[in-house]
């Protein structure tokens, strides 16, 4: 790979990552100085979610513009972020205004990023895209610690502010290495057929189903450890979010020796089936040391299932920009579990019991998973 973009590229995708899960690691904080209950705080989640799906939805053919107008965005709504408070009703409806506005800057940049890759890079197109969902992972991986001492000592969003700086450093490099290549969306050389677009609707919902339960288990992970897993140190629960997140690396980065060994369809099942055991002893147990292992053991199966689904995605549908649409509609799912999440949380006074939201989830992309597998077979 061309060695200067695929740097800049992947260093802005690592801090896209830690800025999507910020808000999760920040949820504790933000409840103690905003008085802010589960059902207001799953209201942040759904909104910068939300926002990101939007976000996905804008890109256009030129993906280097595309993707410096996300950043912008992302910066200037990350500064005001930082200069904000949420003291009050109408200041709590501004934040959720602010952060749906970030999530559409990151959704932008993190989907124009990834067809960039893709299109960049074409020859080389999974390594390329696996090593941009490991680089994003990295960030999402540091983002708990650093968060987690960040509120020990300042005000919990001041964080944005060093962010929105980070952010527009890693925009100049990207503008830089990719200014005059001139790189657009392919043309949808051939229509797909029916049982193409029966399985890019199965994968789809797949990757739907997949950012929900993602954004579900790392949204509220430090929260649960903190309030439900009951230990004196503060250093169990940013352990639990960054193991999950490791773990998710570990499981990008060991798919492909995995798939010389046995089928996608096979490793789909089999990551769905441990993710669900993992979450399961994540909800059962009130031992930190079972869920800081059971987290590991959720990422490392959820690991292969997004960047597989989008590498189908991009085949099925010919390199089209259409495509967009299928990382707006998975970006929904992170939306929608993390907010019924909260709900459930909030009405029911136990996140433990909200937890089952993502369980069920898993359990439908079990199902879906053999439907891709029957229409598969018929389809040879």
């Amino acid at each position: 790979m061309q060695a200067w973009p695929a740097i800049t590229l992947n260093t802005g995708f690592a801090l896209t990552g830690f800025s999507t899960v910020l808000l999760g690691c920040l949820l504790p904080a933000l409840a103690h100085d905003w008085h802010a209950n589960d059902g207001r705080l799953g209201r942040l989640l759904a909104a910068q979610f939300a926002g990101a799906s939007i976000g996905a939805l804008l890109p256009g053919v030129h993906f280097q513009r595309s993707a410096v107008q996300g950043y912008l965005l992302a910066i200037g709504v990350a500064a005001a972020l930082a200069l904000s408070s949420a003291s009050a009703s109408t200041q709590f409806l501004l934040q959720c205004v602010l952060f749906l506005c970030f999530g559409i800057g990151l959704g932008w940049a993190m989907t124009s990023t990834s067809l960039l890759v893709g299109t960049l890079f074409r020859n080389q197109r999974g390594s390329a895209l696996s090593l941009l969902n490991a680089s994003w992972t990295i960030g999402a991986a540091a983002c708990p610690f650093v968060a987690t001492q960040w509120t020990r000592l300042y005000r919990p969003t001041l964080i944005f502010l060093p962010l929105a700086l980070c952010l527009a450093a890693a925009l100049v490099g990207i503008f830089a290495s990719t200014r005059g290549r001139r790189v657009e969306a392919a043309p949808l050389l051939r229509p797909p057929v029916v049982s193409s677009v029966s399985l890019l609707v199965l994968f789809a919902g797949l990757a739907f189903f997949y950012v929900g339960v993602e954004s579900s288990v790392s949204g509220w992970m430090i929260t649960f450890v903190h309030r439900d897993a009951l230990s004196a140190s503060h250093l169990w629960a940013p352990l639990a979010a960054s193991s999950f997140w490791v773990a998710l690396l570990c499981g990008r980065l060991l798919a492909p020796l995995v798939l010389t060994a046995i089928s996608e369809d096979r490793l789909f099942a089999a990551c769905i089936f441990f993710a669900f055991v993992g979450l399961m002893l994540i909800v059962a147990s009130h031992s930190v040391i079972v869920i800081v292992i059971a987290a590991y053991l959720c990422g490392l199966a959820l690991g292969p299932i997004f960047p597989l689904c989008i590498s189908r995605c991009l085949a099925l549908s010919g390199e089209s920009p259409h495509t967009r649409y299928i990382f707006a509609f998975s970006g929904f799912g992170g939306a929608v579990l993390p907010w019924v999440t909260g709900l459930i949380s909030n009405s029911e006074h136990s996140l433990r019991l909200a937890l089952g939201v993502p369980l069920v989830a898993l359990c439908l992309m079990l199902v879906m998973t053999s439907a891709i597998s029957r229409l598969q077979l018929h389809t040879h």
